[in-house]
Order: structure tokens, then sequence, then C-alpha cells
């Protein structure tokens, strides 16, 4: 069976290949902005999973500030300290890429979209830490 964690890192995985950019012709590059957002987005969700479920709590659906907030409270400062963002900055931020799995895969329904960028990466990158220093120690 594979695990919560190596499901989360292929998904993280797969979001850095589509980030990768590749020249199609002297003009253009082609970037998989989509599933780089959804991909990076759902291996937050997984990865948020697991450290809640070696804590002993167990949390189901893809809101990313939900599950953040059921977090032990040490994990939560852990995760913002190492985005390097104040606790205001990152829960602004944190809401605006909450649903950034869902609303990302159905993006074709909107009409105007965006995401945090910068702070989807840190977000990701700290959350994987987390998990790294926490989960797999246990």
């Amino acid at each position: 069976m594979v695990s919560v964690s190596e499901t989360a890192n292929a998904y993280l995985l797969a979001a850095e290949r589509c980030e990768e950019q590749r020249r199609i012709n002297q003009n253009q590059v082609e970037w998989l902005l989509v599933p780089a957002v959804t991909n990076r987005a759902f291996s937050i969700e997984l990865y948020l999973k697991a450290i809640l479920k070696n804590d002993g709590a167990l949390k189901e659906g893809h809101r990313l500030h939900q599950l953040f907030g059921a977090l032990k409270h040490e994990r939560r400062t852990q995760i913002i300290e190492e985005t390097g963002l104040d606790s205001q900055e990152f829960q602004r931020d944190l809401t605006k890429i909450s649903n950034a799995f869902v609303e990302w895969r159905y993006l074709y329904e909107k009409d105007d979209i965006k995401i945090a960028w910068d702070f989807l990466q840190k977000f990701s990158s700290a959350v994987k830490s987390t998990f790294e220093k926490y989960v797999k120690k246990a």
C-alpha cells in the first residue's frame, strides 16, 4: 500500500515538473499552470492530513485553512515561521488559496481566478518540512 506521504511527495514532484518552463518556439514558452496549482495544493492537503493523522486527529475535506486550523498550535507556528511571513499575512494568503485544489480543477467554469503563487510555493515547502520533522521521526 502507498502511504499518504509517498502520495504527497508524488503530487509535489508532479507540480514541480509542471512548473518547468519549456520553450515551444522563439516567442512561446509552455508552462502547465493549472496542473501545477492543483498538484501543489493537493500535496499540501495530503501533508496536512498526514500530520493530523500522526497527531491523532483525522480531518476530511479539501479546504486548506480548515486542515491547517486543526493542527496543533506548535505545528501551525512552525509552518508559519518557515514561510517567513507574519501570522496576519499568512492567514490572509491561506484564505486566498484555501480551496485552490477544487477551484483550479474547474478553472474553465470561472470568469476570473487568481492564485497567490509565491505563497502556495512557500506553504507547500513549509508543510513538507514540518511533516518531515514531526511525522517521519514517529
